[in-house]
């Protein structure tokens, strides 16, 4: 049940974000409100700045929005940049889980109503180096959660970043990896 709630708001997530990339950019004419009002910030080079705080934003808009319409089922909480009970170390080259580490942190996490931590949730945007996502998913395979979700969006694609998502995410374990091309406006699936 938690986990078909979580997916509607990934998908909800996605339907938003699609649509806040359609129009919402710094110095536009024609702002749209109806999804978010989040702006896509634009670089010194008039090119739009797609980051992973994006996708948190718009996701902890949906995720609000939809515990409030759906409170009966989803009495949750979230914590933003939440500290791991495991330590790691290794971060800058080779991620590792050690007892001598320090604690890392979960991008999101959200709780039931007694405190307990339910679901993981990790962002990413574009397409980063393989370590990046080594140590998102090392995290998310030994904290401990019902739920692990890996939610990334791209601002384009085409076959060989799908290669190269695929290639990086084949090695999830327990996470479940969703993705979402902007440009295109679709779930990249394999």
């Amino acid at each position: 049940m938690i986990e078909q709630h979580i997916d509607n708001v990934i998908a909800e997530t996605f339907n938003a974000i699609k649509e806040v990339f359609k129009a919402n950019y710094e110095k536009s004419l024609n702002l749209n409100s109806s999804f978010s009002r989040l702006i896509f910030p634009k670089k010194r080079d008039e090119s739009v700045r797609v980051s992973e705080q994006e996708l948190r934003i718009i996701f902890i808009e949906q995720l609000t929005e939809y515990i409030k319409n759906n409170s009966a089922d989803c009495n949750w909480f979230f914590s933003i940049e939440t500290p791991t009970l495991d330590t790691y170390s290794g971060f800058g080259s080779e991620p590792k889980l050690d007892n001598k580490g320090r604690s890392a942190n979960i991008d999101l996490t959200i709780h039931d109503s007694a405190g307990n931590r339910i679901c993981l949730i990790e962002f990413k945007a574009n397409n980063p180096d393989k370590l990046d996502y080594e140590k998102d998913f090392l995290k998310l395979n030994n904290e401990q959660a019902t739920l692990k979700y890996f939610v990334q969006i791209v601002e384009s694609c085409n076959r060989a970043t799908i290669d190269s998502l695929e290639s990086k995410t084949s090695k999830s374990g327990v996470a479940k990896y969703r993705c979402l091309c902007l440009k295109d406006g679709k779930e990249i699936k394999w």
